[in-house]
């Protein structure tokens, strides 16, 4: 069972942390969190708004994330389909995240 609220609240403090820690010669940038239901709109959205770090909490097969479609219905997004969302935009993307079952396998491939 997934439990998103702790992983939420790990994620925040895990941020805030590592503010307190930067060194004072780097330049401070603004990190905004922001939580969005996993669609393949609100990825390709944030793609588009020029999202720097990815955070996915869901679940997960082989070839597939388990996003959602406007219903709230699941949807399977093959991963390399995924890579082509992330990527096809010339967005500054640098990090990406994914918490889910055969999550090794989506690194592999979008690496």
């Amino acid at each position: 069972e997934l439990d998103l609220a702790k992983e939420y609240n790990n994620l925040k403090d895990a941020l805030i942390d590592a503010s307190k820690r930067m060194v004072l010669t780097e330049v401070s940038r603004e990190v905004t969190l922001s939580v969005h239901f996993a669609t393949s709109d609100s990825l390709r959205s944030l793609m588009t708004l020029g999202c720097r770090a990815f955070h996915f909490s869901g679940h997960g097969s082989p070839q597939h994330l388990y996003f959602e479609d406007g219903l709230g219905t699941v949807h399977p997004i093959p991963i390399h389909d995924l890579k082509n969302l992330c990527v096809s935009h010339n967005s500054p993307l640098r990090l990406v995240v994914v918490q889910a079952c055969y999550s090794h396998n989506v690194g592999a491939s979008v690496s």
